[in-house]
């Protein structure tokens, strides 16, 4: 038999082609200052490269040593037809720069790639699958000249830095490592620094960068601190009454802010007086047109404020008016964020206006804040900017509403594909989206327009709000999704600093031209700052725009029960008193365990807030469509006799047992779910069933489907098995040791099980378990399912060409024959009514057969026959007997 043994080389081959066709320019990151660099009370210092510290380590070498290489490297390859995966471990050494105490703002490591470097195995090549990488702490002592694979230090998952997939063979990469390096600097014994690995070690993947040996092409570690001992605290006012203002212009702008009072000296611009006392800062435009200038305050603790506000009057008279900006960061970010709407720009008039920024999201966890105003000249004289009375005040409330008509108010976050917008009647496309808001003249929405689709991520992220005054608080807000490509809303809340993000609710599909209205229960979160975020995906195509409207916090939370029949089951287990169409959402929340069998349920709208269940059993009712996505707790799940045509678990990954039988379901996507033990899906229209996860299966249930073939590999727990009455052609058997109960009858196609040596006397009535003209057997046919030559490697499974002592069967395929090949039998037959199977012997082929040559008779409203050409030159033989 011939095995794959060309794909490697061809892919190395065409890549090369690839690099060699392809013009790679490496990006270049400039930095401002060298070594140490001190601004804004923050210090910036560069390792140097004699306190780096890096070695490679190697699977097939185990006991070698790779710290004087120059490539710094992780990858999955082979060596001798062994799998080979290269590891790299790089500590740096920040005794006597940091002390103890201080916070990190940002960390960040740059890898750079040799561009002398052009084997696939020296450059970031994603071979047979991806090159993403994890950043994993070392745990443990590690010497760079004397570290092995077999002596390879500890590593934890915990606050590990993945790195996605290089988008150029050669890159220079710069990491955020910033979580890292605080840990080193709080706890000086814990630096053993970090080990970069493939998420999938398995061949062929690569990614390779310079070592500290390879001196242009050297890692770079640049690290921003500050010491928390001189932030400011509130309460915090600045009216640039002083010679000398806490808020200070940076020395690398076009421009300066200036004191002024009174008047400015140009005409028709400028205020006339300051909002408070008799100066303010301004900016001005005469001979400085177009240019900008930042304003950086100190840095200030928020942690006394449930919600600070940033307050300040500006005047911005003038025809030839610039813009205002407002930014803000903490300590934990080297970047500046958006504050607001962003910027205000054009002539205001002649009078100061006030304005007031919420800076809640800023003041969890002892956050500190640097706040800054850029002020930009417009393009002539008549441009001033004056700014006065900044004020850091503080708001709590016990109610949040927004209805989007002042604007978006929360805001989209750069993690996702789309942005959400406000919008006025009607969206863009036809037949999808409302024609007007719910509440006030607008809403907020995420067009499924191009380039918005297919499945696009838009994410839609609140301040962070303190609940403690509200006695029951719950979000509640309006949504509308309508179309015929829906994809999916849902809500997600975080109580780390948007560290982590917990799903409460989602809903997906066409839910008709109707706005819903959605209550999720946060009295848990009561003691909690919290963010919450809008998540929506598109759909396949452009039907599918998402759109909410009035969103609100506040207390008591109630959940919508559109379905009578739902609620009065509800009713019949003490979770609610009314049949009004709606429940308190703190009485069912907590619940783990809810029966509502045989009640004539048709939608079980408002099952998401079941949030706490751990077994569900909706079986006998007129269900449609079940979204258990936010039931994340649950064990047990029975959906079974409804009308199901679909059903996604992927979110119940502590899932035991599942009964989705006689529904009408098409596919059952069960990646998530591996800790299945029984599986019942019989009695739906699946045509295929992925079970690699299900290692702990023990009972499935999957007949009567069309299933045309299954995968058992992974699941050698399993002990009953029902595969009856489905399309199988062929079935395997064999890695099922426990396997004692067992149905494969009906499938008219399945003439070989394949098993271990007497695995049949293991099972119950194994004769009675497949039909008559079916077999057990150690070795089953080789099928052909594909078109193309028998010395085809992908026309057979597995890359395996049959050859002396092998049966093979020709299903629905078209093999030609150009070569001597010997095999004890072969079958020609259909697939399918217009898939007839066909070999062709064609001249200089000669196949020799020791057995049999079958051919089967056509299927029942086939189209044409299955046949066996023997073309002029071309040989068949069979039994001795040659045609």
């Amino acid at each position: 038999m011939k095995k794959k043994n060309k794909n490697l080389m061809n892919m190395i081959k065409n890549f090369k082609a690839y690099i060699n066709s392809t013009v790679c320019i490496p990006m270049t990151f400039f930095m401002v200052g060298f070594g140490f660099s001190c601004w804004a009370q923050h210090t910036t210092i560069t390792i140097d490269q004699n306190r780096i510290y890096d070695a490679s380590i190697r699977s097939t070498v185990p006991n070698g040593n790779g710290g004087n290489i120059p490539m710094f490297r992780a990858s999955g390859w082979t060596e001798s037809e062994e799998t080979d995966n290269f590891r790299s471990l790089i500590k740096f050494d920040l005794y006597g720069f940091i002390p103890v105490g201080h916070v990190v703002t940002s960390a960040i490591i740059t890898f750079k790639t040799d561009l002398r470097w052009s084997e696939p195995h020296e450059i970031n090549f994603p071979g047979t699958h991806s090159n993403e990488v994890y950043l994993e702490k070392v745990t443990g002592y590690w010497h760079e000249s004397g570290v092995t694979w077999n002596n390879q230090p500890p590593t934890t998952t915990e606050d590990r830095v993945f790195v996605s997939q290089s988008l150029s063979v050669y890159e220079t990469k710069v990491i955020d490592i910033t979580e890292f390096v605080q840990d080193f600097v709080d706890n000086p014994s814990s630096n053993y620094g970090f080990m970069m690995k493939l998420v999938d070690e398995s061949p062929f993947a690569a990614r390779n960068y310079g070592t500290t040996e390879n001196y242009n092409y050297a890692p770079e570690i640049t690290i921003t601190f500050y010491d928390p001992a001189e932030v400011d605290s509130f309460p915090y006012k600045e009216g640039f009454e002083s010679t000398s203002p806490r808020w200070k212009n940076e020395s690398h702008d076009q421009l300066d802010w200036i004191s002024g009072s009174g008047t400015t000296p140009s005409a028709y611009t400028g205020p006339s007086e300051a909002v408070e006392g008799n100066y303010y800062y301004y900016l001005e435009a005469t001979d400085n047109n177009n240019k900008s200038a930042q304003l950086t305050s100190p840095m200030y603790d928020l942690t006394l404020y449930h919600y600070p506000i940033l307050s300040f009057y500006y005047h911005m008279n003038g025809a030839d008016m610039g813009s205002l900006r407002f930014y803000a960061k903490t300590h934990r970010s080297s970047s500046y964020l958006s504050l607001g709407g962003g910027k205000i720009e054009g002539n205001r008039g002649d009078e100061w206006h006030k304005v007031e920024i919420p800076l809640q999201q800023f003041s969890h966890f002892g956050d500190s804040i640097t706040l800054a105003l850029l002020g930009t000249t417009g393009a002539g004289d008549q441009s001033d900017i004056a700014i006065d009375g900044i004020e850091l005040i503080s708001n709590l409330q016990n109610k949040y509403i927004f209805s989007f008509d002042t604007g978006l108010e929360w805001h989209n976050t750069i993690d996702g594909e789309a942005e959400w917008q406000i919008n006025f009647g009607e969206t863009v496309t036809e037949n999808t989206g409302p024609s007007m808001a719910y509440e006030g003249d607008v809403y907020a929405y995420l067009t499924a327009s191009s380039p918005n689709e297919p499945d696009k991520v838009g994410i839609l992220e609140s301040h962070l709000y303190d609940l403690s005054l509200m006695p029951d608080p719950f979000l509640s807000f309006y949504y509308h999704m309508f179309g015929a490509t829906m994809g999916e809303l849902a809500v997600d809340i975080s109580t780390d600093y948007r560290e982590n993000w917990t799903n409460l609710w989602s809903v997906s599909g066409d839910q008709g031209n109707v706005w819903y209205k959605e209550y999720i229960d946060l009295t848990s979160y009561k003691d909690t700052p919290v963010f919450i975020r809008f998540r929506g995906t598109t759909g396949s195509n452009f039907y599918s725009d998402i759109a909410i409207d009035f969103v609100e916090i506040g207390s008591p939370a109630k959940v919508t029960i559109p379905d009578s029949n739902f609620e009065q089951a509800l009713i019949d287990l003490n979770l609610d008193v009314t049949l009004d169409g709606w429940v308190y959402e703190y009485t069912i929340s907590g619940i783990d365990s809810l029966d509502i069998s045989n009640k004539n349920i048709s939608t079980l709208e408002g099952i998401a807030s079941f949030a706490s269940l751990v077994s569900l059993n909706t079986s006998y009712n007129q269900l449609d469509t079940l979204d258990v996505s936010t039931l994340v707790s649950l064990q047990n799940l029975n959906v079974s006799n409804n009308h199901l045509t679909g059903l996604n678990p992927s979110n119940n990954n502590l899932l035991k047992t599942l009964n989705a039988s006689n529904n009408q379901i098409t596919a059952l996507d069960l990646s998530n779910n591996s800790m299945i033990q029984s599986l019942m899906a019989n009695g739906n229209n699946l045509t295929t069933l992925d079970l690699l996860a299900q290692t702990s299966l023990a009972s499935l249930q999957c007949n009567d489907n069309y299933l045309v073939g299954l995968e058992l590999t992974s699941n050698t727990a399993l002990a009953e098995l029902n595969i009856s009455n489905n399309q199988l052609i062929e079935l395997d058997i064999s890695p099922l040791v426990n396997l004692n109960s067992f149905d494969a009858t009906g499938n008219a196609q399945l003439y070989c099980i394949q098993i271990f040596q007497d695995q049949d006397q293991n099972i119950s009535d194994a004769s009675q378990a497949i039909d008559v003209d079916a077999e057990y057997s150690i070795a089953c046919p080789i099928l052909a399912q594909a078109d193309g030559n028998w010395n085809d490697l992908n026309v057979w499974p597995g890359g395996v060409i049959p050859g002396d002592g092998d049966r093979v069967r020709i299903i629905g395929a078209s093999i030609t024959l150009d070569q001597f090949v010997q095999c004890e039998s072969v079958i020609v037959e259909h697939k399918s009514i217009d898939q007839r199977g066909q070999l062709f012997i064609n001249s200089g082929g000669y196949l020799e057969l020791t057995d049999y040559l079958k051919v089967v008779e056509n299927m029942d409203g086939a189209l044409e026959k299955n046949r066996v050409i023997v073309q002029e030159g071309g040989h068949l033989k069979v039994l001795g007997n040659e045609q």
